[in-house]
């Protein structure tokens, strides 16, 4: 529910307000610290059971395009000796990774903002001509009425979408160094 023109809740906001002082910062109605009622449960759970935080406020950037050009783009704002967004662990979209953003070709100075990213699984399905029934091909699948095939396309050409989360304070610095890697990689090639 949205009561505030000026800020939006999130949907926890109830449970929150309840329990903790709420803040306005980055459009946004936050949690900033409990209220000192049920400290003991609060540390109870910190022992035996489990915290929660409302991140839902981390603002989304959607990279679609070809898979090479997605990580030439990266890989020009993100550390080159850790496991970054290129990384197999990570490209098949099964696994969120975290990283640190930078300015293009500055690091390891100039960061920008911690991140978190997750790769949208690749498509592999792809329609079957029905005179190709070579013995190399994979086998068809009945998907519904459709003959489906399942093959693995390349990935260095396949359109493929990468999600970024960033924090709100970093989001227009954080598109801004996005967008100009962006063009300098496509002026470039």
């Amino acid at each position: 529910a949205r009561r505030q023109h000026q800020h939006k809740w999130l949907e926890t906001h109830v449970w929150h307000a309840k329990r903790m002082k709420m803040v306005k910062m980055w459009g946004y109605k936050i949690a900033e610290r409990p209220w000192m009622k049920g400290v003991r449960a609060q540390l109870n759970a910190l022992d035996h059971e489990c915290t929660i935080y409302d991140a839902s406020y981390h603002a989304c950037i959607e990279l679609s395009g070809p898979q090479n050009a997605i990580l030439s783009v990266l890989g020009r704002m993100t550390a080159r000796d850790i496991p970054g967004p290129g990384n197999a662990m990570y490209v098949a979209g099964t696994r969120e990774g975290r990283t640190v953003l930078y300015h293009t070709d500055t690091y390891p100075t100039r960061a920008i903002a911690p991140i978190s990213f997750l790769w949208r699984q690749a498509d592999i399905t792809t329609q079957s001509s029905s005179s190709s029934s070579s013995s190399s091909s994979p086998s068809p699948v009945t998907v519904g009425r459709k003959d489906m095939s399942i093959t693995r396309p390349s990935m260095s050409t396949t359109p493929r979408s990468l999600w970024i989360w960033v924090h709100p304070a970093a989001l227009l610095e954080a598109l801004e160094g996005l967008k100009r890697a962006a063009a300098t990689a496509t002026a470039s090639t």
